[in-house]
């Protein structure tokens, strides 16, 4: 078995970030849900990124779908992703066509599973 290389080789100087519990969420959508930047893929060196995800009362984002690169790292950033999806409101939402639905998801590297989110 190899390792890789040692990440941090530094003098010791901390290197963590804190994120208080009570820090307002970078994202708050439509649907009353909201999520957190714990760690962005800007943070971790383009390794992963780290997301709190808090639901609302109503069904918020898109249908089930799949990330290519979700459980592995490096994985392509997310958080623009995310923030498209939180400037969509239901008007918004419900003009997108299928082509406009996945045009958004190839641009955030993802596959659909069950085709486009119905209009809510």
């Amino acid at each position: 078995m190899t390792y890789p290389p040692p990440r941090h080789v530094g003098d010791g100087t901390p290197a963590a970030r804190l994120r208080r519990a009570d820090a307002p969420p970078e994202l708050v959508f439509p649907s009353g849900g909201s999520a957190s930047y714990l760690a962005t893929s800007a943070s971790t060196g383009g390794d992963y990124g780290l997301f709190r995800w808090d639901m609302g009362e109503r069904a918020g984002g898109p249908d089930p779908h799949l990330h290519r690169a979700m459980s592995f790292t490096p994985g392509a950033p997310r958080e623009t992703s995310f923030e498209e999806l939180a400037g969509l409101d239901d008007v918004a939402r419900a003009a997108m066509t299928a082509a406009d639905w996945t045009a958004l998801y190839a641009r955030h590297d993802q596959v659909e599973a069950h085709g486009p989110p119905p209009p809510r």
